[in-house]
C-alpha cells in the first residue's frame, strides 16, 4: 500500500518535471526564433523633407534623393518687396502674396545673389508677409530670398535683395537658420525614413530530445 502510493507520488512529480522542462523548451529563445522575426527601422515617412537648395538657388532633388511628395506646388513663387536693416545684428523682410496653394513660407540668405548658405525651412503660415531675421553678423552684406511651399511640395524662389547689416561680430547663423538644413544630403536623410521589413532565417533548435528523456527518467529512477 504504501509502495503504492509512493509510486503514485513519484510518478505525478516526474510528469511535473517533464511538463515543466517541455515549457521552458517552448519558451526558450533558440526556439522562438524558429516563429521568425521582424528587423530594421519601423517607421514611415513621417517627417516632411525639404528640397534641396544649390547655389543657383533653384530647388531641385535628383535621383535617389529624391522623395516622393503628390502636393501640388505654389501657384507662383512670392516677390520679396523690401529687406531693410531695422536694427543692430537684424533684418526685416517683407513680400508678396505666393499663388496658392500655398501653406507655408521659407527664407534663406547667403553672402551673394546666386549662393544659399542659411535657410529657415518654415517661418509662418499661408498668411504670413513679413519676417524679423535677428542675430545676423554685423558688417556684412547678406541676400536674403523667400519662397513658398505647400505640404511637401517646395515652389519657386523670388528675386534676392541684398542688405548690409550692422552690428557687433556674430559667427553664428541668424535665430532659427541653420546650415545645409535645405541641402541634398540633409534631405535624403529625411527621405530614407521609410518601412523597411525584412525577414530573418529560422534558427535551428539545439535540442536532444533523446537527452531531455534520459534526464526525466533518471530524475523519476532517483525519486523511486
Amino acid at each position: 500500500m504504501v509502495k503504492k502510493y509512493l509510486d503514485s507520488i513519484n510518478f505525478i512529480a516526474a510528469g511535473a518535471v517533464f511538463s515543466l522542462g517541455l515549457l521552458a523548451v517552448i519558451l526558450s529563445p533558440s526556439y522562438l526564433k524558429t516563429a521568425g522575426a521582424i528587423s530594421g527601422p519601423i517607421s514611415g515617412p513621417i517627417a516632411t523633407p525639404t528640397p534641396s537648395s544649390g547655389n543657383s538657388g533653384n530647388s531641385s532633388f535628383s535621383g535617389a534623393d529624391a522623395p516622393k511628395c503628390d502636393s501640388q506646388k505654389p501657384g507662383g513663387a512670392p516677390r520679396l518687396l523690401k529687406a531693410e536693416a531695422t536694427g543692430s545684428n537684424q533684418v526685416t523682410l517683407t513680400w508678396s502674396r505666393a499663388a496658392d496653394p500655398v501653406t507655408y513660407y521659407t527664407v534663406v540668405y547667403g553672402y551673394s545673389a546666386n549662393q544659399i548658405n542659411f535657410g529657415n525651412p518654415n517661418v509662418g503660415g499661408k498668411n504670413t508677409l513679413s519676417y524679423v531675421v535677428k542675430g545676423l553678423g554685423g558688417n556684412v552684406t547678406y541676400f536674403f530670398k523667400v519662397r513658398a511651399g505647400n505640404d511637401c511640395m517646395p515652389g519657386d524662389y523670388s528675386n534676392a535683395i541684398p542688405v548690409r547689416v550692422s552690428g557687433k561680430t556674430i559667427a553664428s547663423p541668424a535665430v532659427g537658420f541653420k546650415q545645409d538644413v535645405l541641402s541634398a544630403k540633409a534631405s535624403s536623410e529625411s527621405a530614407k525614413k521609410t518601412v523597411k521589413v525584412e525577414a530573418v532565417k529560422s534558427a535551428p533548435i539545439n535540442f536532444n530530445f533523446g537527452s531531455f528523456i534520459a534526464r526525466i527518467l533518471n530524475l523519476f529512477h532517483l525519486a523511486s
